[in-house]
């Protein structure tokens, strides 16, 4: 009995029927054998140019290497060919995607649609795209259409939880990332956006333990880590939450941070005596001024510290007793051993909710201009500073930022002398009062943080949102009150109207997001409490004789 031939498993043999040699390559395509399934789909063009399926299939190839030009070309070939096939323009959308080129992939992707009305991959593909736009209504709305064709399709349940996230509908977001995790009990990256979502609705504990199932499905997840490490610090929790702090360098986070390189190794916490130490900057004004605690700290175990910080708080800490303080733009770096971020150095010290270094103050304003600043603010009146927004260029500004209007009850209260430090963009409210509020404005005198701490210096009271002001005031131990968004940073803790950092500080929280009315009524009612006792006189005092 003759034994059938055997199949050549060498795709460089010709095979003479195409529909076979496509078969082929489409096995080999999804084997992961790239190079023979290459070969495959050009012998195949070779025989007819214009074969779509052919083209599809380098088209992905090409896009998995990297090369969207030569894929869209192989799209755009296959697309000539067949047009009426909504798989194509659905892929060509997200080769597009890839490349940054959003607005014509959602035209590819509404292309697709407009073929296929039922293809419900297109309309996540295009939701996702809308909201890379910003247009996170839309985005839900096409969401949602895909989950109407197709109930089970966990991407869309995640994709519509993000967008409803975004337009503040939390527990309908909530109820979409269930549905996904219910559809997909491993779908990492939506047990994570649930956890942020149940964050953003203060349920602390379920978070933790979305986070927890996400990094327990991948182990490497730096967002879900990130996330974990700011509840666990907001909540108190400061040595569990340290070790995932540092995944904050992430190239997944997209937190801008110091990106200078420096000369020696990182410090990891061994000894230091006879050791030169970089201290260096990371992240926000208000992070240097908190963080610049620890220095002294560092030059007791035996370091001479180098301090690099912002250029704006050269000035400011030119008083602290290290080796040097240069600036974010000086070129040349000093020789140095060692160098460490001030935002690594809480976790290195093993720092607690119990043990915060709280010594204040650590910061001290030059006796110079506090002199000239006394002479600018004479007067019995009580003296209150205000901030009312701070950088706006970083992304939750607006929601830790009120409005100058907002304060506006504040200006009603007798005896109440108030000025303003507001600097940047925001400080033109002011101008646009027409002088009306009877804010006196300082904002523009101010060259630096040093001149803001003088002025601060010479101030009865601070009142500011959180920015690096509230910072500089804790930090000089000057009488500050905080008002704080629904959602704080994780300094400032959850509910406690006082601040471990910071013993001069008092603070007022928002009950609702994006609603200071609850907060500037208490403020008004505290600061009008304040003049009252500072202008009530004392009881004489009865003589016995």
């Amino acid at each position: 009995m003759r034994s059938a031939p055997k199949t050549s498993t060498d795709p460089r043999r010709s095979v003479r029927n195409p529909v076979s040699t496509l078969n082929v390559a489409f096995r080999y395509h999804r084997r992961g054998r790239l190079d023979d399934a290459e070969y495959l789909y050009r012998q195949v063009l070779s025989e007819n140019a214009e074969e779509p399926s052919a083209l599809y299939g380098l088209a992905l190839i090409a896009s998995g290497k990297g090369d969207t030009q030569a894929a869209l070309e192989h799209l755009d070939g296959a697309i000539l060919a067949a047009p009426r096939v909504a798989r194509l323009h659905n892929t060509r959308g997200l080769i597009l995607d890839e490349a940054r080129r959003s607005d014509e992939a959602i035209a590819s992707y509404r292309r697709a649609i407009c073929i296929d009305p039922q293809f419900s991959d297109a309309y996540v593909n295009l939701a996702v795209a809308l909201m890379g736009h910003g247009t996170f209504d839309q985005a839900a709305e096409y969401a949602r259409r895909a989950i109407s064709m197709n109930p089970r399709d966990a991407l869309a349940r995640n994709t519509l939880g993000y967008a409803l996230q975004t337009l503040g509908c939390l527990d309908e977001a909530a109820e979409a990332y269930r549905h996904a995790v219910l559809i997909d009990p491993c779908y990492a990256e939506a047990y994570n956006h649930l956890g942020v979502t149940l964050n953003a609705l203060r349920r602390y504990d379920e978070a933790l333990e979305c986070y927890d199932r996400a990094i327990e499905l991948d182990n490497d997840y730096a967002e879900a880590r990130w996330n974990r490490s700011l509840v666990l610090l907001l909540t108190g929790r400061y040595q569990e939450g340290w070790a995932d702090y540092n995944y904050r360098r992430h190239k997944d986070i997209g937190l801008v941070l110091c990106g200078r390189e420096y000369p020696g190794r990182c410090w990891r916490g061994e000894p230091l005596g006879g050791k030169t130490l970089m201290v260096h900057y990371e992240q926000g004004l208000g992070d240097s001024i908190q963080f610049v605690r620890y220095v002294p700290m560092l030059q007791g175990a035996g370091a001479a510290v180098l301090l690099e910080v912002q250029e704006s708080l050269v000035g400011l800490l030119r008083h602290l007793p290290v080796g040097s303080v240069i600036g974010s733009d000086c070129k040349s770096l000093c020789r140095n051993d060692l160098h460490v971020s001030l935002l690594d150095l809480p976790g290195l010290f093993g720092t607690t909710a119990d043990n915060i270094p709280a010594t204040v103050p650590y910061i001290h304003a030059d006796p110079v201009k506090v002199a000239y600043w006394r002479n600018r603010l004479l007067g019995p009146r009580l003296k209150v500073g205000i901030v009312w927004s701070g950088d706006v260029r970083y992304a939750r500004n607006s929601v830790r930022s009120c409005r100058l209007t907002d304060l506006a009850c504040l200006c009603r209260i007798p005896n109440v002398a108030l000025y303003s430090l507001q600097k940047g963009p925001s400080a033109d409210d002011l101008a646009q009062q027409c002088g009306s509020t009877g804010v006196v404005d300082l904002g523009g005198e101010l060259r630096d943080l040093s001149d803001t701490a003088a002025v601060i210096a010479n101030l009865d009271l601070l009142i500011s949102v959180d920015t690096c002001v509230l910072h500089l005031a804790g930090a000089m131990a000057r009488p500050a009150w905080g008002l704080l968004c629904a959602e704080p940073a994780w300094q400032w803790m959850l509910d406690r109207p006082d601040s471990p950092w910071y013993p001069t500080v008092r603070l007022f929280r928002q009950k609702q997001p994006h609603d200071w009315s609850d907060v500037l009524e208490q403020v008004r009612g505290a600061l009008a409490e304040t003049v009252s006792n500072r202008t009530r006189p004392t009881a004489p005092v009865a003589i016995h004789g």
